[in-house]
């Protein structure tokens, strides 16, 4: 069950904001993962309507899901975690 005080991450090809856009303060962050081929334009539009969604673009690569969910893990460690 998500939490009101959770960020929910979103990959997204078309998004604006990148991971060094992350606000530094994030506390609870949840990384949600779409199916091969990415999420239709209607699941990105019910993702947009909730709040304390980001969309995140992870540059110009196409990531598997199985691997994708290890990306945004790393990346979110690498960021906010101990991996300086």
């Amino acid at each position: 069950m998500l939490d009101a005080n959770q960020t929910i991450i979103v990959g997204s090809p078309t998004a604006n904001t990148t991971w060094s856009d992350l606000d530094d303060k994030l506390d609870d962050v949840v990384v949600a993962i779409g199916p091969e081929g990415g999420w239709s334009p209607s699941e990105l539009g019910i993702w947009q309507s909730l709040p304390n969604v980001q969309l995140i673009k992870f540059g110009p690569r196409i990531l598997r899901a199985e691997t994708c969910a290890m990306v945004g893990l790393t990346l979110l460690q690498s960021r906010f975690g101990d991996i300086k």
